[in-house]
């Protein structure tokens, strides 16, 4: 029988209920299709690099993805030296940077070495030496498992931030059945396109340590294909290329994400302490200084390991951990929590994995779900009031924080300051409480705080964000299948409420589902032309006008169905048909 310990880089992980191996689009898609109508949980694997399994049985189904054929193709090439490629989901990533070089290509070769394949590069947007995937990619075709659609994600949808993606943090969130999504999570990747640039120099050298091997000032550029050979040195001088012969190799590459703090937090750390700009008010730090500073240096074990140990850090680098030649899933997982607790003993940080983890919770029962501090949060709530209290209009910087946030904290951290935030007396920092709790509104209690709190709010630059939360919601859950609680919220009693969906209905007709059905958005809006409020109304109004940009003659015969006997009929009618010709209108 197959087992998980086959199919990853750690090589842990116990027996397959399911095993189907797959080589082409239409097989991985028929995969997961069988796999979704089981009811069963779905673990999509490529490469297994990214991995940490328990022994215990998978008890559901493992695809795991071969490559499908070529490496990659060419698929358009501007003038100007542009080229957009393609590549499958199954493509092992290393030869796919390996490819692009040889077609003189570059803008990956810093990424080289990196373990797995194309598909699993923008779940994770991988990333190494200054560099990470999400500067390349163009868009991501996959399977929606919740609306059973191809799709192709542009990267806006795709939402990349540091070592993360809208794939990889729909994990948990709910799904078919009402099940959560997990191990894998809504959408299955089947190609992605990258934008590369045909040039024999390669996109600029960002990291110091690469730069000076390369010997070339950070941000200039040198020859491409001397970059990934002196990256590959790098890597294995690290044991971060995989090798059979080599146990420091048999790891899931850095375990831990380098920590994201805030400007406060990063201060308490000791002066040596690497600190690097991470956007407004946030500051990142070393996982491999922290390690090492809290007494794991390389090689550390634990004594019930054995001697010689079966898990160890490795003694090439401390952010990888090793499985010496017969480690178990439990002792990984047990090196995994001591260096997080030497950590948090050390410094009060909280390491956060980077693998994707398989039957075991490295979360429960760790300082960042059950001992965080109250004391922390509202420290770090206190911050943004200061910060955000100068803001007299706008919303971008409270906008760019949440979502910052929302990719780097733990999601129960991020529960935490969302309501604790809300509570402020500062408008500016109960705005960001409503983008974060948008990104979070997945959970049924979130979502509800927002329909039946934030909608109450006194102050009206917060109800301006909640629109932006709600859109939020449905962009995750997908419109379709949003729509039952879209059509709730229009039929609430709280004129806030249904005016967050108005607004979003003015934008949606470009968006998923409804740019295929922009008549279900006109007939939406329809309904709401006799509303009791007026603020309601004048948005049903400018709506169904900035819609009828686009659609002209689909508004224009849906206002020719309107009587304009009553004053708030009118009123809307004057409003949306502001674009429209006397003409169309008429006819």
């Amino acid at each position: 029988m197959t087992t998980l310990a086959d199919l990853t880089t750690l090589r842990v992980g116990g027996p397959i209920a399911e095993y189907v191996r797959v080589s082409t689009t239409d097989s991985l898609l028929e995969a997961v299709r069988a796999a979704d109508a089981s009811g069963g949980p779905l673990l999509v694997v490529g490469g297994g690099s990214n991995l940490l399994a328990s022994d215990a049985p998978f008890e559901g189904t493992v695809v795991d993805v071969q490559p499908f054929g070529e490496i990659a193709s060419i698929i358009d090439e501007g003038p100007s030296g542009s080229v957009l490629v393609r590549a499958d989901a199954g493509t092992v990533w290393d030869e796919f940077v390996s490819w692009t070089l040889s077609q003189g290509l570059s803008g990956v070769e810093a990424l080289s070495g990196i373990p797995g394949t194309v598909g699993a590069s923008p779940v994770q947007n991988v990333g190494a030496y200054g560099h990470e995937v999400a500067e390349t990619i163009s868009s991501v075709e996959a399977y929606d498992r919740l609306t059973g659609d191809v799709v192709r994600l542009m990267p806006a949808e795709l939402g990349f931030a540091y070592r993360s993606s809208a794939i990889k943090r729909s994990v948990g969130q709910p799904g078919l059945r009402d099940r959560p999504w997990g191990p894998t999570g809504r959408w299955v990747v089947l190609s992605v396109d990258f934008r590369l640039e045909r040039s024999p120099l390669s996109a600029p050298v960002m990291y110091s340590e690469l730069a000076r091997r390369l010997g070339v000032e950070a941000g200039s550029r040198a020859d491409a294909s001397l970059v990934r050979s002196t990256v590959l040195d790098l890597r294995r001088g690290k044991g971060m290329v995989l090798d059979p012969a080599d146990h420091d190799t048999w790891s899931a590459g850095s375990f831990f994400t380098n920590p994201i703090l805030s400007e406060a937090a990063a201060a308490a750390l000791p002066e040596g302490a690497p600190r690097f700009r991470a956007g407004e008010g946030l500051v990142k730090t070393s996982a491999a200084w922290l390690i090492d500073h809290a007494g794991c240096g390389k090689g550390f074990h634990l004594p019930e390991a054995g001697d010689p140990p079966r898990a160890s850090l490795s003694t090439k680098h401390v952010l990888a951990l090793t499985n010496r030649g017969n480690a178990t899933g439990a002792d990984i997982e047990a090196l995994a929590r001591a260096v997080r607790e030497c950590v948090y003993d050390a410094f009060g940080v909280t390491l956060v994995p980077e693998p994707v983890t398989v039957g075991i919770t490295l979360v429960a029962g760790t300082p960042c779900a059950e001992q965080v501090e109250e004391a922390a949060v509202k420290e770090y709530v206190e911050g943004l009031e200061r910060e955000f209290s100068a803001i007299e209009r706008g919303f971008l910087r409270e906008q760019r924080r949440a979502r910052s946030d929302y990719a780097s904290f733990d999601p129960e951290q991020a529960r935490r300051v969302a309501f604790l935030a809300y509570r402020s007396e500062v408008y500016q920092v109960r705005m960001y409480a409503v983008f974060l709790l948008g990104h979070l509104s997945q959970e049924s209690d979130v979502l509800s705080f927002l329909r039946d709190d934030v909608s109450a709010d006194s102050n009206w630059r917060v109800q301006e964000v909640l629109a932006k939360a709600f859109d939020d919601f449905c962009a995750v859950r997908g419109y379709e299948a949003a729509l039952p609680v879209i059509d709730e919220w229009l039929s609430n009693p709280r004129p806030n409420v249904r005016r967050a969906v108005t607004e979003g209905l003015r934008i949606w007709t470009s968006r998923p589902y409804f740019r295929d059905h922009p008549g279900d958005a006109v007939s939406r809006l329809s309904r709401l032309r006799s509303d009791a409020s007026e603020y309601v109304r004048k948005s049903v109004g400018n709506a169904l006008r900035d819609i009828s940009k686009k659609h002209p003659e689909l508004v224009a015969a849906e206002l020719r169905t309107w009587s304009l006997e009553t004053k708030k009929v009118s009123q809307v009618y004057r409003l949306a048909s502001t674009l429209i010709s006397c003409a169309t209108a008429e006819r």
